[in-house]
């Protein structure tokens, strides 16, 4: 009789561990990842970190001239 030992098999990682490992050896993917993430905790708290009306518009001001052109003298440069 011939004892067979049964050698472990190389299990394939899960596909996240294997998607995260190469994933993370890119730097600039890492950083955009970042980025990403930074805007979309921004976009779920935009009520708090801005919480006005994105659609109000001020309809009374649109003809007048802008603030600082009334009592700031000209400047020219040379």
């Amino acid at each position: 009789m011939t004892d067979t030992t049964s050698q472990p098999s190389a299990k394939r990682p899960n596909p996240w561990a294997e998607f995260w490992y190469y994933f993370r050896e890119n730097r600039g993917a890492v950083f955009g990842l970042w980025v990403f993430m930074i805007f979309l905790i921004m976009a779920v708290f935009a009520p708090i970190l801005a919480p006005y009306d994105p659609t109000e518009q001020f309809r009374d001001y649109i003809l007048t001239p802008p603030h600082f052109g009334s009592k700031v003298a000209p400047v020219i440069f040379c």
